[in-house]
């Protein structure tokens, strides 16, 4: 579906590149299999599947939003989570900040990336 501007003519629109949403539910399927065959005995096996959950989120959103940078960011801030959550820490504040400290750093990086004349 195209958009339009007031004058009728098409704006551009980043194409979405569908082997990013397979390489997500590859990812996905392979987590839950991960998930279910694998005990979480040990650290090492944890830090697998925080890994795996985090790259198949990057790419979801590096495929919804088109913008790798902002895919990142969500791929950092949901394996921050995850990893305050196994260190103990349950309070809700830390995914506020956490949600703060995303958005302040996309507006910074988004304000570094602009030229200026």
């Amino acid at each position: 579906m195209a958009l339009y501007n007031k004058t009728m003519s098409r704006i551009h629109t980043n194409q979405r590149n569908p082997k990013l949403l397979l390489l997500s539910a590859t990812l996905g399927i392979t987590l839950a299999a991960y998930v279910n065959i694998t005990p979480p005995l040990t650290i090492w096996h944890i830090l697998a599947c925080i890994a795996c959950l985090s790259l198949a989120v990057g790419f979801f959103f590096q495929y919804l939003f088109c913008s790798l940078r902002r895919s990142i960011l969500v791929a950092i801030g949901t394996t921050a989570y995850l990893l305050f959550r196994y260190a103990g820490m349950h309070n809700p504040v830390f995914l506020i900040l956490i949600l703060i400290s995303m958005i302040a750093i996309d507006m910074g990086l988004r304000n570094s990336t602009k030229r200026i004349p």
